[in-house]
């Protein structure tokens, strides 16, 4: 068991060093995170990943993605997103853009999970939860 919080405070991705098949839980679903809850936190979230990537797999069994062939490479794709993101959003913010303002340029479309969600699930929080990582 390998401790993989950002999503949530206790999840954990399971390795299965017999057949090198990594079970991911939630950390994965897609290389692109475009909505995260407001209790989600990118930065942790890309720790999590860091630790998952020093393992040694080759392929992946999301939770919601399914069989991922590519696994580990997939989840380095993710990772290397998040750090670009990551970066736009702390250049923006100290440029002096808001958490909304800087929303509205990176996501400027609201994904349909927004609205069905209630606003639960939101690109804002992505950047709210990378700014308060700053502070």
């Amino acid at each position: 068991m390998i401790y993989t919080p950002g999503h949530a405070d206790d999840p954990v991705a399971l390795l299965d060093e017999q057949s090198g098949i990594l079970f991911s839980g939630e950390l994965f679903l897609s290389p692109k995170t475009k909505v995260i809850m407001a209790s989600e936190s990118i930065p942790v979230i890309m720790d999590s990943i860091r630790t998952l990537v020093r393992c040694d797999f080759q392929s992946m069994f999301c939770s919601h993605a399914g069989l991922i062939r590519d696994g580990k490479g997939m989840l380095q794709q993710k990772l290397e997103y998040l750090e670009r993101l990551c970066g736009e959003v702390m250049r923006l913010h100290e440029e002096g853009f808001s958490a909304s303002e800087i929303d509205k340029q990176l996501f400027p479309n609201k994904y349909p999970i927004y609205y069905i969600s209630d606003g639960e699930w939101d690109s804002l929080h992505i950047v709210t939860s990378i700014i308060s990582h700053l502070g």
